[in-house]
């Protein structure tokens, strides 16, 4: 899902919904250039999910940080509790 600013998308609530039912995470990076509180709009009303998150870049610049720390974070969401599985069984 794509979002500018505060904007809420059609369908967005049922949209939600259903991720959440279907055990799907839905993280979010907020990118404050000119909205102080979209970290705090997309933790009440986007992300889903047990280990959801939402990461912020307050400038363009941080904005190149950010999205590589958001891809390694999702990339590797839950490796190292399946790693430990593995070594269980």
């Amino acid at each position: 899902m794509h979002f500018r600013g505060q904007e809420v998308e059609e369908g967005l609530p049922e949209v939600r919904a259903r991720a959440q039912a279907m055990g799907v995470t839905i993280n979010a990076l907020a990118i404050e250039t000119n909205d102080a509180e979209l970290s705090a709009y997309f933790r009440q009303n986007v992300i889903a999910g047990i280990d959801a998150f939402v990461l912020t870049a307050t400038t363009m610049t941080n904005f190149a940080e950010a999205i590589i720390a958001k891809l390694r974070l999702e990339l590797t969401a839950g490796t190292a509790a399946d790693l430990r599985m593995t070594r269980r069984m």
